[in-house]
Formats: structure tokens, C-alpha cells, sequence
């Protein structure tokens, strides 16, 4: 085929930080859909599995997406009560 979707597994904290369970639960839904209408797609634990990189050297990907806007993750009450300290 001319592209591939990648999907990376290590994503699920960051889109669960930013968005809820619901993000990661449509993420979970599409990859299936590409899946089962045969879209050519590939998951990986994460950018540092030995398989990315073998299929970097491979397919050559041109560009990376991971949104389409910023994402915004709120930080901890804990984290904010050391800010205000300092």
C-alpha cells in the first residue's frame, strides 16, 4: 500500500491524562474498524520498541501525527501546591 497507520500502545496515559477514558475507548474502536475493513495498520508498545525501529528502516515514514491540536493536561493539585510554595 502507499501509507500505513501506526498506533502506539504507550499513548493510552497521555490521551487518558488529557481526554477521560473515552478518547482511548475510540481509539480502541477505530484501530478494530481499521482492522476489520483490512486499512493496512500496525500497533507498537511504544517509539522505543525494537519493531519501530526495524519498520522505520523499512517503510521510511515520511511524517508523524498525533493530533490535530494542542493537548492540554492539567497537572496535579500536588504539583501546584509545590509551584505556589516556591
Amino acid at each position: 500500500g502507499l501509507f500505513r497507520l501506526v498506533f502506539f500502545d504507550c499513548m493510552k496515559k497521555l490521551f487518558s491524562a488529557a481526554f477521560g477514558e473515552s478518547l482511548w475507548a475510540f481509539r480502541q474502536s477505530f484501530l478494530v474498524h481499521c482492522q476489520v475493513r483490512g486499512i493496512d495498520c500496525k500497533v507498537f508498545s511504544s517509539w522505543y520498541d525494537p519493531e519501530w525501529s526495524r519498520h522505520i528502516a523499512i517503510w521510511r515514514p515520511v511524517f508523524l501525527l498525533l493530533a490535530d491540536d494542542a493537548i492540554e493536561i492539567e497537572e496535579d493539585e500536588e504539583e501546584e501546591e509545590e509551584e505556589e510554595e516556591e
